[in-house]
C-alpha cells in the first residue's frame, strides 16, 4: 500500500504522526518539569500527582491510538485472492 493509498482511504492517519510528536514533546516537558515524575516518594505534592496522570493517559492514548491505526490498516488493507469470503 502507498501512503498516497492510505490517505485516501483514511485519511485521519495523516495525523498519526503530528500528534505522537505532541505526545513525546509534551511528555519530555513534564519530565523536565518534574524531574522526580519516576520516583515522586509517598506523599508527592499536587503538581507532581496531576504530572504523572497525565504521563498516564498519554501511555493510554498511545495504546489506543495504535489499535485503532492498526484497526484502519487491517480494514483497508487490499484482500489477495485467496482472502477473499466466498459465498457458498
Amino acid at each position: 500500500m502507498t501512503r498516497r493509498y492510505l490517505l485516501r482511504q483514511a485519511p485521519e492517519l495523516a495525523h498519526f504522526n503530528v500528534l505522537h510528536a505532541a505526545l513525546r514533546t509534551f511528555e519530555l516537558q513534564l519530565r523536565l518539569e518534574h524531574p522526580t515524575l519516576d520516583d515522586a516518594g509517598p506523599h508527592p505534592p499536587p503538581t507532581l500527582r496531576q504530572a504523572a496522570s497525565l504521563r498516564a493517559q498519554i501511555n493510554l492514548l498511545r495504546r489506543d491510538l495504535r489499535r485503532y491505526r492498526r484497526a484502519v490498516l487491517d480494514a483497508i488493507r487490499p484482500r489477495s485472492s485467496t482472502q477473499r469470503s466466498w459465498p457458498f
